[in-house]
């Protein structure tokens, strides 16, 4: 590798900084369907713990961006529902 490729690569944005929306004159944005959450919480409140609910509460407080797979993952699992139940892209 030569000292120019180098730089190049070294030029290049950090992932947080580079555009990864489906159209990059519009920057995207996900966020929970606030309502759709509420009522499969008040569905499955008999099933899940208090500190799952909590933890729901807090994970929705703070919103979806910059959410980790896994979180959505997890939540999906304890509402017994889809992702795209409770995220939009908009």
């Amino acid at each position: 590798m030569t000292a120019e490729q180098r730089i190049h690569i070294m030029k290049r944005p950090a992932a947080e900084d580079r555009d990864l929306s489906p159209n990059p004159k519009e920057p995207g944005m996900i966020r929970f369907k606030l309502e759709a959450i509420e009522k499969l919480m008040e569905e499955r409140k008999p099933e899940i713990n208090l500190t799952t609910y909590q933890h729901i509460k807090k994970t929705v407080e703070n919103g979806a961006e910059g959410m980790a797979p896994y979180t959505l993952s997890n939540m999906c699992r304890d509402l017994n529902c889809l992702p795209t139940d409770i995220i939009e892209y908009v």
